[in-house]
């Protein structure tokens, strides 16, 4: 079935069109422009007054909405995971913290988790581990 995001101010890489269509076959967008008309029955969604862009990839990111990476479970990538989605973020790799290496493999545990089995949201794309593995001799914060 397709579905036709309407009427909204569409970015691309290339262009900006004020109050144009995106229509998505499946899982593609097959055409981008102002006034596409869907020749067949399609769901509509009205994006009028709002900004239609590709989503956001977060590649460094700690945590949010009173979630951590470093909590290690696969709930606080999920409660990430949906606070992201709201914000336009489809994907992050979720960013661990200088600590022991049993936390940080807990912390990649969970990740891992939440890419076999995914969660609601935004999708973790792998993890993002930050220190001690910078510089053996400027380890730490």
């Amino acid at each position: 079935m397709k579905r036709v995001i309407r009427g909204g101010t569409v970015v691309t890489p290339q262009d900006v069109f004020e109050q144009a269509d995106v229509v998505i076959e499946g899982s593609k967008i097959v055409g981008v422009g102002p006034g596409i008309a869907c020749g067949e029955e399609c769901e509509v969604i009205s994006a009028e007054g709002l900004i239609v862009s590709p989503g956001y990839v977060d590649i460094h990111v700690h945590g949010s909405a009173g979630h951590d990476t470093m909590d290690g479970t696969r709930e606080a990538i999920a409660g990430m995971a949906q606070f992201f989605a709201t914000h336009g973020v489809t994907s992050f790799c979720p960013t661990s913290m200088t600590m022991g290496g049993e936390q940080i493999m807990q912390a990649v545990r969970a990740v891992r988790e939440c890419m076999d089995n995914p969660v609601q949201g935004a999708q973790p794309l792998g993890v993002h581990l930050e220190g001690p593995y910078i510089d053996a001799k400027m380890k730490g914060a």
